[in-house]
């Protein structure tokens, strides 16, 4: 059989040519459309990264913010519902030495302004020009220096002394006075009224200068104890601040071994500058007398105001609210209204922020190199339990 002869080596090479493939690739112009849609999407993604952290980081700065002022409201409306509670008797025999420099009449006088009005257990300072109405820029948050009679009380009192330097002016200060713990242990017998000191059926557990108040359903006594610390009794000796009055002033009537026992405090809201450098709400107390304990409650508070509901028919319900400077009676004081503008600590804000915020009335500007702070307004009203039936 006759061989089919061999293709030349021509021949085969061409074939190999006109098998292979033409070589792909991108141009120029599409490489570039590929680089700019590419940018564009990248762009996008990292767009939508930044705003959804940002949405992230606004929601956890604004609930940080809303349980500040939960806490913070609720540390005020305790002291508030327990302002002016004294055991079971309703008047108190205010026995602290009222001719003592360190006795501070704004803080510790209970008397009322009526026979048979209620003790004098709540009172308070408005800063000038902060009331219903008024509009209040805020130049500075810096309390020093800031003068005592730019706050004011209906007697047109300054505010006292002992805090100066303290309070972030634009604020306004709230006073709040009640019988606070029940010791856990009673008088051993009969206390008469000349008595200097109460005998106790064990140690006291307070410290001395502790403020005390005795009480039964026939009335109260309020001094300062001087006995020492844990000690066994209760003494109304000299010494301390305020101090009492000598001891040949006699309590308002004898008590039997069922008289209640109670620490008493007198605390102090108020807006200062925090250990941060922040605005905060703090409390002070003078449950030991002296120049007071400090507590920051919390950081952000930037403004406090507060006004007063008082009970002008004797129905225990509040029929006009009115600032501290402005109340007529504080034993027709029967509920209070209390307004904090928290800010938070993060210039957080996408664009600055330029609204004014309603303040129980005061309208409040804050400060433009604060404008990246997210703001809220907290408001709560709280019955005076002590002063109602």
């Amino acid at each position: 059989m006759p061989r089919r002869p061999a293709p030349s080596a021509r021949h085969a090479s061409t074939g190999a040519r006109s098998r292979r493939r033409p070589e792909a690739g991108f141009s120029l112009i599409e490489l570039m459309i590929a680089l700019v849609v590419g940018a564009a999407l990248l762009a996008i993604v990292v767009r939508m990264v930044a705003a959804t952290l940002a949405t992230y980081r606004s929601d956890e700065y604004l609930a940080r913010l809303q349980e500040n002022a939960r806490y913070a409201l609720e540390q005020i409306g305790f002291d508030g519902r327990m302002a002016g509670f004294s055991g079971c008797a309703r008047a108190i025999n205010n026995l602290l030495d009222t001719s003592s420099a360190a006795y501070e009449p704004s803080l510790y006088d209970l008397l009322p302004l009526n026979v048979g009005d209620p003790p004098r257990s709540i009172s308070g300072w408005e800063y000038d020009d902060t009331g219903d109405g008024d509009d209040y820029a805020i130049t500075t948050l810096d309390p020093a220096g800031v003068a005592l009679n730019k706050w004011s009380d209906p007697g047109a009192n300054s505010l006292v002394d002992d805090l100066q330097n303290l309070v972030v002016p634009g604020t306004d200060v709230l006073v709040l006075k009640h019988a606070e713990q029940v010791l856990s242990v009673g008088a051993t017998g009969n206390t008469p009224a000349n008595a200097a000191s109460i005998s106790l059926s064990g140690a006291s557990g307070v410290n001395q200068n502790t403020l005390i108040l005795v009480s039964d359903c026939q009335g109260s006594d309020l001094f300062q104890n001087r006995a020492a610390n844990n000690a066994d009794t209760l003494s109304r000796g000299s010494g301390g601040s305020p101090g009492n009055v000598a001891t040949s002033t006699n309590l308002s009537h004898a008590y039997g071994p069922d008289m209640e026992i109670y620490t008493f405090t007198v605390v102090v809201y108020y807006i200062g500058r925090g250990a941060s450098g922040e605005p905060a709400l703090f409390r002070r107390s003078y449950a030991r007398g002296g120049a007071g304990e400090t507590q920051e409650i919390v950081e952000g508070v930037e403004n406090l105001q507060v006004v007063y509901g008082e009970d002008t028919n004797d129905d225990s319900l509040a029929d006009i609210y009115r600032p501290a400077t402005q109340v007529v009676n504080w034993g027709d004081v029967v509920s209070l209204r209390v307004g904090l503008l928290l800010r938070t600590v993060e210039s957080g804000r996408q664009e600055n922020d330029t609204r004014t915020y309603n303040l129980l009335g005061t309208t409040i500007t804050p400060r433009a190199e604060d404008a990246r702070r997210h703001r809220r307004v907290f408001t709560t009203t709280i019955a005076l339990r002590n002063r109602v039936g």
